[in-house]
């Protein structure tokens, strides 16, 4: 018997860990997870640490944790609310944020929502219900009145056997008989490692407890790639499968052979002036392909952010375009030509950056994800201004309606809708003519399947060569509506593409 002690709470990132892959959705296993657990490792004050025997089965278990097991514990049946001191009573929010052993609400709230970015209802409905009801997959069922152990006795032995997978317990080889039933096969499931039917396995708890690994990539993934899908799918698929990798991602990356070791070097330089405290500002040559010339800026380094084909340093500080305006930029960093730290007492620093520093108030890496957040594009610090797209209609029902392209592309249905979007696009006469004509051409109903058209909002920035591009690879299936100024160079561009071809 092992007399190690297991007093964790259900934090966040113990029940990623227990979860085997997306949180979000398997949040009710993993808290069960974490409450079977402190009932065979919790300590003796342990509220719900049992007394087991060396070995035990799923049945010894069940008639210490629970009350008026014959009548309500037992078989494929999902016990009723049948005793207010029996556990399968409580909640999934009674158990994690439970006075003596769960965590602080706000502060759970708040490590959750960094990785799975929920909105209210969502996030209101996963402790209520135990599922997200947008993203309900198959298999995933209501938890009864939020009731965490309203599930069937078959369940809580699976949970058993998934603590036995992760080294939690030993699985002993022998089982008892137990009163033979009709067999049937619809009940029958199939398993890794399934339960011989009429059977019970024997369990026994383990001399060594297995270590928990905090602080690592389970932790932070949720900041390291910005989508949380893809950090699921690199949480499930982290580790070969059977000595098998099954999870390859090819990530399209542009940076020449040559300055690839620049790269490396430049990134470990960032690195040492990250760890040290405070940190400090920096010089760089950078070699510019917007302003064809190279220009040595001060600037502050805030973090190296991937965006689609190659890394870049978001900075604060002087410009390439003009020493003398102070902000935002991304410096690609195989550009930079050459990094020297300075300390805080140059005089050649910046005074606004000064300033920043002097009150505590330099720019971080959640600036930058806020930014980006409020409108569509990687050149974040940019003005923004709202786009209006005209999507045909079988390539919109193929291929956008059912994509993510940024928080603000929203697709308009109906007149009260682009009605509203009029409003608070307030057009210039122009525009104005041209948004009255797409009106009166709508359809009554707001969803018709039979209109040629579906009309998308977004906000974007101005001149993102991200968002340009975008827009040139949807080709003639997308037509820019508003700004004037948007729609005319697209209109320009498509236009100088035809003279090329047609010489």
């Amino acid at each position: 018997m092992t007399n190690q002690i297991l007093d964790y709470r259900p934090s966040v990132e113990l029940l990623q860990i227990l979860a085997r892959g997306s949180l979000r959705q398997n949040l009710p296993k993993a808290l069960r997870l974490w409450v079977i657990l402190r009932s065979l490792y919790g300590d003796e004050s342990d509220p719900v640490r049992l007394q087991l025997a060396g070995k035990f089965t799923y049945s010894d278990w069940r008639k210490l944790f629970f009350t008026q097991t014959d009548q309500h514990h037992k078989n494929y049946t999902i016990p009723i609310a049948h005793d207010s001191k029996c556990p399968c009573a409580k909640t999934l929010v009674d158990w994690l944020f439970d006075a003596k052993m769960g965590c602080n609400s706000e502060e759970w709230r708040g490590d959750f929502l960094k990785l799975y970015p929920l909105s209210e209802g969502e996030f209101n409905n996963l402790l209520s219900e135990g599922i997200i009801p947008e993203g309900k997959s198959k298999g995933q069922k209501r938890l009864p009145n939020g009731r965490l152990f309203a599930i069937t006795s078959k369940n809580i032995q699976y949970n058993l056997q998934t603590l036995a997978e992760l080294g939690w317990l030993e699985l002993s080889q022998e089982y008892y008989e137990i009163k033979p039933k009709r067999k049937s096969k619809s009940k029958q499931k199939s398993l890794s490692n399934p339960i011989p039917r009429n059977s019970s396995y024997f369990y026994q708890k383990v001399t060594e407890l297995p270590k928990f690994h905090f602080g690592g990539y389970l932790h932070d993934y949720g900041k390291f790639i910005s989508q949380p899908d893809c950090g699921e799918i690199a949480n499930n698929y982290l580790a070969p499968i059977n000595g098998i990798p099954r999870f390859v991602m090819h990530v399209e990356y542009v940076v020449s052979q040559e300055a690839k070791d620049r790269s490396s070097d430049l990134q470990e330089q960032l690195k040492q002036i990250w760890q040290e405290i405070p940190v400090c500002p920096i010089s760089i040559l950078y070699d510019s392909a917007s302003l064809a010339r190279q220009g040595k800026r001060i600037i502050y380094p805030v973090c190296i952010y991937y965006f689609q084909r190659a890394p870049y340093l978001c900075a604060f500080g002087q410009t390439p375009k003009n020493k003398n305006d102070i902000g935002w930029y991304n410096y690609r960093l195989d550009r930079i030509k050459e990094l020297v730290k300075l300390s805080w007492d140059n005089e050649d620093i910046p005074s606004i950056l000064k300033i920043k520093y002097q009150n505590h108030k330099l720019p971080l890496p959640s600036d930058i994800e806020e930014s980006m957040v409020n409108s569509w594009g990687f050149d974040f610090y940019k003005h923004s201004q709202t786009m209006l797209l005209r999507f045909e209609r079988d390539f919109h029902d193929r291929y956008i309606i059912h994509s993510f392209r940024h928080e603000t592309f929203k697709l308009i249905k109906g007149k009260a809708e682009f009605n509203k979007f009029c409003q608070d696009y307030q057009p210039n006469p122009s525009e104005k003519a041209l948004l009255d004509e797409i009106y009166e051409s709508l359809p009554l109903a707001p969803e018709d399947p039979d209109f040629p058209y579906a009309y998308y909002r977004a906000d974007y920035r101005i001149d993102d060569n991200n968002v340009i591009m975008r827009l040139r690879a949807w080709g003639q299936k997308v037509e820019v509506l508003l700004p004037g100024e948007l729609r005319q160079r697209m209109a320009k561009d498509v236009w100088e593409t035809y003279r090329l071809y047609h010489n």
